[in-house]
């Protein structure tokens, strides 16, 4: 009951990004997200590799929320400017260094609530950016996660334990188990 009590919130958004991406189109379909752009003086060192100034660019904007950019994240564009793509849960930021300018052009791509719900009922330890924040809201996923598996399991040992022999509890969980079973074997 305390599980469900501390992570209820965490579990009504497991299930509201089922339901939203249920209805919503797939992403090809979808509007582009509103974005703002802005210029920010910044004097790249020379000596660097594309990885480095990507760190370096990460480090100086402090953007919150997300984490260091990794090597899928990092390219050239046509104009051969260095451009780093970040995701945050409120959209997207890309960044642009225009090294003759000396100046970096950030773009903040502005998501939704949907896409806000969307990404944080994935975010995971393993997955969290350094910040408090992020972490906080990881480890808070993963007592979801764990109360979920926790619930199913407590719901089996009631049930064991008080009326084993009821006859549509049977029923339900092996028919429970038969679809899973079927589905696993059927798209292996």
């Amino acid at each position: 009951m305390y599980a469900g009590l501390f992570t209820f919130t965490a579990l009504i958004m497991y299930g509201l990004t089922g339901l939203i991406d249920v209805v919503r189109p797939p992403w090809q379909e979808r509007e582009s997200p509103p974005t703002t752009q802005q210029l920010v003086a910044f004097e790249a060192p020379a000596d660097l590799d594309d990885m480095q100034m990507a760190q370096r660019v990460y480090e100086y904007l402090d953007l919150p929320l997300t984490g260091p950019p990794k090597s899928y994240s990092v390219s050239r564009d046509d104009d051969h400017n260095l451009a780093i793509k970040l995701y945050t849960p409120n959209g997207f930021r890309t960044m642009t260094l225009l090294e003759g300018e000396q100046q970096l052009r950030v773009v903040r791509s502005h998501a939704g609530l949907e896409s806000f719900i969307s990404g944080r009922h994935g975010a995971l330890l393993k997955y969290a950016a350094p910040r408090f924040v992020t972490r906080a809201w990881a480890y808070y996923n993963e007592a979801g996660l764990w109360s979920l598996g926790f619930m199913a399991l407590s719901g089996v040992a009631l049930w064991l334990g008080s009326r084993p022999r009821y006859r549509w509890a049977q029923v339900v969980f092996l028919s429970g188990n038969a679809v899973f079973f079927t589905l696993y074997w059927l798209i292996r």
